[in-house]
């Protein structure tokens, strides 16, 4: 049996799984960035600690966030992960998707936008967004993982042209001389579909805000490589983290180097 923990959110008791889970058992929904996969395999590689619970709908094994670090236990020979064990459904979890920012001529972007085959629409799968206009653009494919692959190109030349961009959440407003790009909305749907068969999204595709979210509960390699049965390996774990504290923080707020916009955020230690 899983531990849970109960946290206070507002007036609400929200409730969150801390599980052990087999590694081959997770589907992520995204790709990865190489340099951040390596940044990240450096540093557990040195601390040989896993410290960020990876984050996973508990009816699908779909991995929410933590793309990055799946990678990287897979590349060191992990068995098993820890994780936080979600109703992705609820109400208590959102799910958003990233803006790219480039910063350059809002014509120059609208006339490569056409050019690359976006047909100009009242509201459209995707939005320019600068802060004198805001135009909608269809894009020619079916599915809603064809249309962000569709993107992927359309991004891949604004990047050329304009420059490497910032990503930021959709509503925010651009800066002088900035221009958005808001890609088609994503249900959660979409999101375990992705996981299940596989068809990956882009990198930084997703933003998941939870009521809580834990952020820090430090398991070490060693438990983690282990080629005992789950039931074994499973129990140790639940030995070792039986004694941590938990820590409460309000959420939206940076934490070592990282904002999060969820309401709470857990550590545990």
């Amino acid at each position: 049996m899983c531990p849970t923990l109960n946290v206070d959110v507002g007036d609400k008791k929200v409730e969150l799984g801390f599980s052990l889970l087999q590694v081959d058992w997770l589907k992520p929904h995204e790709e990865i960035v190489y340099s951040n996969y390596k940044e990240l395999y450096d540093t557990i590689s040195r601390s040989q600690v896993f410290l960020n619970p990876i984050i996973v709908d508990s009816s699908s094994w779909t991995v929410l966030d933590g793309m990055h670090r799946l990678a990287v236990a897979k590349s060191l020979g992990l068995r098993y992960v820890p994780a936080m064990t979600v109703d992705y459904f609820s109400d208590s979890i959102r799910v958003d998707v990233w803006t790219k920012a480039y910063r350059g001529d809002v014509g120059m972007a609208l006339i490569l936008l056409v050019d690359m085959g976006l047909r100009e629409t009242g509201e459209g799968d995707c939005l320019m967004v600068s802060q004198n206009v805001t135009v909608g653009f269809e894009i020619p494919a079916q599915s809603i993982v064809l249309k962000y692959e569709f993107l992927r190109g359309v991004l891949r030349r604004l990047r050329d042209v304009f420059g490497e961009p910032t990503t930021t959440t959709r509503g925010t407003i651009p800066n002088s001389g900035e221009f958005h790009i808001v890609p088609p909305k994503l249900s959660k749907k979409d999101v375990v579909e992705a996981g299940i068969k596989h068809t990956l999204f882009p990198p930084k595709t997703t933003k998941h805000i939870l009521k809580a979210r834990i952020v820090e509960a430090p398991v070490p390699i060693s438990l983690l490589k282990q080629r005992a049965t789950f039931e074994t390996v499973e129990k140790e774990f639940l030995q070792y983290t039986s004694i941590r504290n938990m820590k409460t923080l309000d959420g939206k707020t940076m934490y070592k180097d990282r904002y999060y916009d969820d309401d709470k955020i857990i550590i545990l230690d």
